[in-house]
């Protein structure tokens, strides 16, 4: 017997049909995860992948995660890092002497609008090496909300796409919007 012919493939020549299966194969490549409802793990991990065009440096206003009844998850300096983690760890500002403001605890200060430095977080970046928050917790917990407030003294310096990992599990690969000149939300959750 005959076999049916497939008909995903829009008749045309093989050359057509061909590029459009390799086009089929990368849309769904390109979403290589699914995400849970309700995830649930120990290690958070923020990748930043890149910004929205500052070559130099990514910051970010905040940054909260809440739990499965939408409490607020505390975070600290012992179960928040990133690498790296902030701009203290340029050879220039190491040379001067003055430390920047702009350290790792403010992402999690609660003072999520503003464009004061006494509030931002700002790091080296580097294209080749993605920037990575992580937040450690001693036990399980189910997310129900993760909200990221970007950069917004200079949005440029904001992060444009980001990958949330869950216990090295990826859940989360997309685009937050460029923030306008005052501390706009990006709501993941």
């Amino acid at each position: 017997p005959k076999s049916a012919p497939f008909r995903g493939i829009v008749a045309g020549s093989p050359h057509a049909a061909l590029q459009q299966l390799s086009t089929v194969v990368e849309n769904r490549t390109q979403r290589q995860y699914e995400t849970p409802l309700l995830p649930c793990g120990c290690i958070f991990q923020f990748v930043l992948l890149n910004t929205y065009g500052d070559p130099h440096y990514v910051g970010l206003n905040g940054l909260e995660l809440s739990d499965e009844t939408n409490v607020l998850i505390p975070l600290r300096s012992t179960n928040v890092d990133a690498l790296p983690k902030d701009i203290n760890n340029l050879d220039f500002v190491i040379k001067s002497g003055v430390k920047d403001i702009r350290t790792l605890d403010k992402l999690y200060d609660g003072v999520n609008e503003s464009r004061d430095d006494n509030h931002l977080w700002l790091s080296p970046y580097d294209p080749a090496e993605p920037n990575k928050i992580f937040v450690y917790l001693d036990a399980p917990v189910t997310l129900s909300k993760v909200k990221i407030w970007k950069y917004s003294k200079t949005p440029s310096r904001g992060v444009n796409e980001i990958e949330i990992l869950i216990d090295d599990l990826l859940v989360y690969r997309g685009s937050l919007r460029k923030a306008n000149e005052f501390g706009e939300e990006g709501d993941l959750g």
